[in-house]
């Protein structure tokens, strides 16, 4: 993260009312991406695939530590190692570049 997403985050902690740093929902999340989607005018692009997009750039950016599979699964709040396998969509081209 940045210095300064750091501090917006530091910053709302103090003004939480659960264990969410903005207090905001999942279903409020996507419901707003809708939203926001419909008023850029974007058509065919769901909340799913920019989770995906951002789940497979993180994968890129924790590769070569052997924690990254675990560290993803923390980004993203998920519990089963499963799930990060699924958005860890290195290429084979990649990993042959890499070894």
């Amino acid at each position: 993260m940045t210095e300064r997403a750091i501090e917006i985050i530091q910053a709302m902690l103090p003004l939480r009312h659960d264990e969410t740093v903005f207090g905001v929902s999942a279903s409020q999340i996507e419901s707003n991406f809708r939203r926001i989607r419909v008023l850029a005018g974007g058509d065919g692009y769901t909340y799913h695939d920019s989770r995906h997009n951002a789940a497979t750039t993180w994968a890129k950016r924790l590769k070569g530590d052997a924690r990254a599979v675990l560290r993803l699964c923390k980004i993203f709040g998920w519990r089963d190692v499963k799930m990060a396998l699924t958005y860890f969509n290195e290429s084979a081209a990649d990993m042959a570049r890499d070894l």
